[in-house]
């Protein structure tokens, strides 16, 4: 007799996640935000030199540019201390913007030299978390709506700030919060700084400092250290930095189901930064061809996905292109000797792409890619006789394939599979000993579970075997190198969320043997891990 069992596999790309994240709702479809595609302007503002910064920002608006994310640095502003107010940085930047139709998008940050925790270093936090907010109510009376800014310069198209980003990559204590990992004083500066800026201008946007990918555990340590977040966040910002754009895509649902896991469904994220090096030695490094071609997917995908984007800004529009060593220099998408990069234009092309309501509309309704929130999938695994039968049915539709591996020493026997109504029987030779079912979706994420193979007379019993776990980049612009990983004192108690692309194969709730009397046993869970990014 056959012994029928069935593996349930709860999500396609949500393999391992918890069971409340399961029945997590997906935020409701909207289309695709008119003012969806930005890019980082910031090196434009420090490495050009002509003041004006016209011929960059005339190309960025040509490409349909929409809004710039730029740095307001506290140090320029406030210099001398508290007592100290000095806009001429601040207001030729905002200018420069406005004057070519830009919308500002201001990153506030990092510490004014006096006011940091390492005295003399901005890349420690402020030693009092109100003169960071007092910094920040500076701002937005300047350059908000109705702001002093714009009722002095009435000659310029008024673009009033709308999006405030409180610091930049506050996870990262190597490079820009060097006095260690401090999510709870990070959301505390956060939670103080909306306060202040919504006592001003209740409709702005503030949102969490672009978070870099290499610590998406940051965003659960926060919640659980200030559950007073809930409801008092804007959005999240992210900087999923990855060499390949399943990395990416990998990085982002892991933000999302750290949201998620918080009950923070409706919270927006926006990817603040996002991009590759075309010179340089690090893992973030491609060639500039291989570089278009990741712009061009990545962006697509984010823009069609359903995780909650609201914004994606590329990094960066211009880099200074000096020194070849260094990829710092490296990151534009517009070069002042070439004009628009391969780069810049494949980003260029997808602006155009989604530029009428129709295409924006279809991102998010036909068009919709189901990354964070898939479809729920069934796959049944049956042995008959000498055979094995897989079966995949999705409640949604769905772009699936299965890729059944059978390896006995150099042997592999491989097939792939649709979605089928009935079984796909394969043979299972009495020499074969491992078995790799593979299910991929959309043709970016792959999950994987593994079988031994042990024969018992003439059938066969399937055991669960782990997987290794993924890489995972560790690299970031503006950092001096790898990040090295929170000391066992940093660690939070559940270091990997939900989603996240390294976890270890759970098989707490799965029978170590599979197999059951005919009619089959149907399992809670199943031990799927994804492959490397």
């Amino acid at each position: 007799m056959p012994w029928p069992f069935r593996t349930a596999l709860a999500s396609l790309l949500a393999a391992a996640a918890l069971p409340l994240l399961l029945c997590a709702p997906a935020r409701a479809a909207a289309p695709l935000p008119p003012g969806f595609f930005g890019v980082n302007l910031n090196r434009v503002l420090f490495d050009d030199p002509d003041p004006s910064h016209a011929a960059p920002l005339e190309a960025a608006k040509a490409a349909g540019i929409t809004h710039g994310r730029i740095d307001l640095p506290w140090d320029a502003v406030q210099p001398g201390g508290p007592s100290s107010v000095d806009y001429k940085w601040t207001d030729q930047a905002i200018g420069s913007l406005a004057a070519r139709g830009i919308e500002p998008a201001p990153m506030l940050g990092y510490s004014a030299r006096w006011a940091a925790a390492g005295r003399g270093n901005d890349k420690t936090p402020p030693s009092n978390i109100g003169d960071y907010a007092q910094f920040a109510r500076l701002m937005v009376g300047r350059y908000g709506p109705g702001g002093s800014f714009w009722q002095k310069r009435p000659d310029l198209p008024y673009l009033p700030v709308r999006r405030w980003e409180v610091w930049n990559e506050p996870n990262l204590p190597r490079a820009f919060w060097q006095s260690g990992r401090d999510p709870g004083l990070y959301a505390h500066m956060y939670l103080a700084t909306r306060t202040a800026i919504k006592a001003i201008d209740p409709a702005a946007k503030v949102i969490v400092g672009g978070l870099y990918s290499s610590d998406i555990a940051f965003t659960t340590d926060m919640y659980r250290l200030h559950p007073e977040l809930r409801g008092n966040v804007d959005g999240l910002g992210i900087h999923p930095y990855a060499p390949t754009v399943r990395g990416v895509v990998s990085a982002v649902r892991g933000f999302r189901a750290a949201l998620d896991a918080q009950g923070q469904t409706g919270v927006p994220m926006e990817v603040t930064e996002l991009g590759w090096q075309r010179q340089g030695h690090t893992e973030l490094t491609l060639d500039e061809a291989q570089r278009a071609s990741s712009m061009a997917a990545v962006t697509d995908i984010l823009a069609r996905s359903d995780c909650g984007i609201d914004a994606v800004e590329p990094y960066t529009w211009e880099t200074a292109e000096r020194n070849p060593d260094d990829g710092e220099d490296w990151y534009g998408m517009w070069s002042p000797s070439q004009g628009l990069l391969p780069t810049g234009q494949a980003y260029a092309s997808a602006v155009a792409r989604y530029s009428d309501a129709t295409a924006r509309a279809a991102a998010r309704s036909s068009e919709l890619l189901h990354i964070c929130h898939p479809p729920k999938l069934h796959v049944s695994v049956r042995p008959r006789g000498s055979q094995l039968g897989v079966q995949v049915r999705a409640a949604q539709p769905a772009h699936i394939s299965v890729r059944l591996a059978a390896r006995s020493g150099p042997a592999r026997l491989a097939h792939r599979l649709g979605r089928t109504h009935g079984y796909s029987y394969f043979p299972l030779l009495r020499s074969i000993r491992r078995v790799t079912i593979r299910v991929t979706a959309h043709g970016f994420s792959t999950y994987r579970a593994a079988f031994s193979v042990v024969h018992r007379g003439r059938r066969f019993r399937l055991r669960l075997v782990k997987q290794p776990r993924a890489h995972r980049p560790q690299t970031s612009p503006g950092s001096p190198g790898p990040v090295p990983a929170p000391t066992p004192d940093q660690q939070s108690p559940n270091p990997q969320p939900p989603h996240s692309d390294d976890p270890p194969c759970l098989t707490s709730t799965v029978p170590a043997v599979l197999g059951a009397p005919a009619g089959g046993l149907p399992l809670t869970s199943s031990c799927v891990t994804p492959v490397g990014a």
